[in-house]
């Protein structure tokens, strides 16, 4: 009986996580389609056909959503963004590469996290 519990679970489990990986390649093409179709401006204001209704019930179903629940889609969407590091087969020139490669990547994403959070306190 429970072994038939964990594989209901496990099932249930990986269905979930096979969903959030599908609403999250969506998601995605749909903000590399929305950047390509303002142009890359930031400035969209594109109206829904449905006048934003679908936001009001994802906001719904967001918030009756339970902590387990919302720590599980987290992990699952950051296993989807962030991909594994493979550092066996590096030596250690390769290892000194990689590393200053990622503090590259961590500098630029902090200085445009610097100007959009000054760009937002500028407009507020």
């Amino acid at each position: 009986l429970r072994k038939e519990e964990a594989e209901k679970k496990a099932k249930e489990a990986e269905e979930k996580r096979k969903r959030l990986e599908e609403a999250e390649k969506k998601r995605q093409a749909m903000m590399q389609k929305d950047k390509q179709s303002t142009g890359g401006s930031g400035k969209g204001g594109q109206k829904k056909a449905d006048g934003g209704m679908s936001n009001v019930q994802d906001a719904r179903r967001e918030m009756t959503k339970t902590k387990e629940q919302l720590e599980e889609e987290k992990k699952i969407s950051l296993s989807i963004r962030i991909k594994p590091l493979e550092l066996d087969g590096m030596d250690s020139d390769s290892l000194k590469g990689k590393a200053s490669e990622l503090w590259d990547t961590i500098v630029r994403l902090e200085t445009e996290k610097y100007d959009l959070e000054e760009r937002q306190r500028r407009q507020d």
